[in-house]
Parts: C-alpha cells; structure tokens; sequence
C-alpha cells in the first residue's frame, strides 16, 4: 500500500509503498482514502515537540475523506470525512490509500460533496463560526478586524462576518495575499491601524498582537484562535507610582 511515512521527528516524511495493509476491526472502519489535509496541528506533532506523539513510524495526517470499505457501523460505499480519535496524533493518520479508523472518527458527508472538501473543510470552517458567532458574537453594524484574512480560518471568519452585518476590516501580511481576501472588504497590509474594533478574531499572534489588542474598544471582545506568527506575547502593564 503506498502512502506517507514520518520515521522521524523534525524530517518530511517520504512516499513509501510498502506500507502494512490496514483491516477493520472491533469499532474501527476500514476506508479507501480519497484525499488527507495537512494542517497546523500535523505539522506540530511531526515536529516532535507536541504534548503527545503517536509511536514512529507513522502515517501523517488527521483529517481526510473517502469511501467505506468495510464495517459494522457504516454502509460500504458511503463517502465519509475522517478527524477525531487520535488520528495523527496518537495513532496513524489517514495519508494513505488506506486507513482503519475509530468509528468516533468516521463522519457521513453528503454523497455530492468533493472529498477534497470533505477532508478539510471542518477544522477552519468550525473554527471561524464559533469564533465569529459563539465567542465574539458579531452582530450588525459592528467593527471587526480579522488578521491573516487570506488563510483558510481568517478568509471563512471574513465571509461570516460580513454575513453577519458586520462592517470588516482584514489584515493580510503581504500585498499579493490582499487578492486572495473574499468579498469586498477594507483590506491593510502588514501591520493594523488604531481602529478601534468592536472586535478582533486573530489568527496570527506573534509579537504584534498587543497593539491590536489596544485597537479592540474598551468592552470590545478579542478572540485569539492561532499563533503562526509565534507563540511567545508580552503584554506590558502601565507603571504605578
């Protein structure tokens, strides 16, 4: 069977095709991949330094789709999405042709849906509505900056936002990334102005996220939902005589 192979930490893992056919078993599914996302959190358990590490070699990748081999719990052919129960981080992923997966993991999707879709649409799509809706709770008429406004979590928080009446400001790093931003929305480059917000979905973090901080009004909600830029913020307070 071919797929990918991470033998260790911190390397890329390689195309191997003499991967151990998997067999489903006692609440587990056997699938036909049809496609695997690679996202943040794939890439920090291959770093070696995430909390918990499935035991190497392993197959890379938590979220993906495909057809129903094999089990006792779904009809064989059905198109399912695949994320949870360790996939990726505690045991094998699903960057293979094929993989037994934990029924918690396995998802119907509806039988039109592109599998390439399938596989990755729940974490950035889950992310950017609870942020936009659950947490900030957006409402119309409201000032909402969304940084890295071109990846996949920012540019849904975009399109939610303005759905929700909101009046948007999106923050992308580069000028070339501005083009990939949705919808006609005010759109700044690199660093963000004094606003102020009535709210701020970041989904970069880093060294600059106090001065966006000091953009988001007094009683305005910041919702921090990623770090790409560093995981590392220092926050200053005022000095009191």
């Amino acid at each position: 069977m071919r797929g990918l192979r991470l033998a260790e930490f911190g390397r890329a893992p390689e195309v191997a095709g003499d991967l151990p056919m998997p067999a489903a078993g006692e609440g587990t599914t056997l699938v036909r991949v049809a496609a695997a996302a690679l996202g943040h959190l794939d890439r920090s358990v291959a770093s070696g330094g995430f909390p918990r590490n499935p035991p190497l070699p392993y197959v890379p990748c938590g979220d993906g789709a495909g057809r129903v081999e094999e089990s006792g719990r779904f009809p064989r052919g059905a198109l399912v999405w695949l994320r949870g129960g360790g996939l990726g981080v505690t045991r094998d992923g699903v960057a293979a042709e094929y993989a037994a997966v934990p029924d918690e993991a396995v998802h119907l999707a509806p039988e039109d849906a592109d599998p390439v879709l399938a596989s990755c649409f729940f974490s950035p799509a889950t992310s950017a509505w609870i942020s936009v809706h659950e947490l900030a709770a957006v409402q119309s008429g409201q000032r909402v900056l969304v940084t890295g406004a071109a990846g996949a979590v920012g540019s849904l928080a975009v399109q939610l936002a303005v759905l929700a009446g909101a009046e948007v400001t999106a923050l992308v790093s580069r000028q070339e990334r501005a083009a990939l931003v949705p919808g006609d929305v005010r759109t700044l480059i690199g660093a963000a102005d004094d606003g102020p917000y009535d709210a701020l979905i970041e989904t970069v973090g880093g060294s600059a996220l106090p001065s966006r901080l000091d953009a988001v009004t007094p009683g305005g909600v910041a919702v921090i939902v990623g770090y790409t830029a560093g995981t590392r913020v220092e926050l200053g307070c005022p000095r009191v005589s």
